[in-house]
């Protein structure tokens, strides 16, 4: 995979570098030595993965709002 594709993939799968990196448990300099030099096998495997079972990013996993509900906080 080269780095364009790793790139768009990441694009396509919703995820950002950082997300990613977090998600997987590596640096985020790991993930952009990827973006530059094109990722390892082991990353592409997991990228297809993700890609065919759907896997949503960590980010959207969660319904619980970060925030909670912004009306009761501005009227408080």
């Amino acid at each position: 995979m080269t780095p364009a594709e790793f790139k768009a993939t990441l694009r396509r799968l919703g995820r950002t570098q950082i997300g990613f990196a977090s998600e997987i448990g590596v640096s985020r300099r790991t993930i952009h030595l990827w973006a530059e030099r094109g990722p390892p096998a082991y990353a592409v495997y997991l990228l297809g993965l993700i890609e065919r079972y759907g896997v949503r990013a960590a980010q959207e996993a969660s319904t619980k709002p970060i925030l909670g509900d912004a009306a009761a906080v501005l009227d408080d």
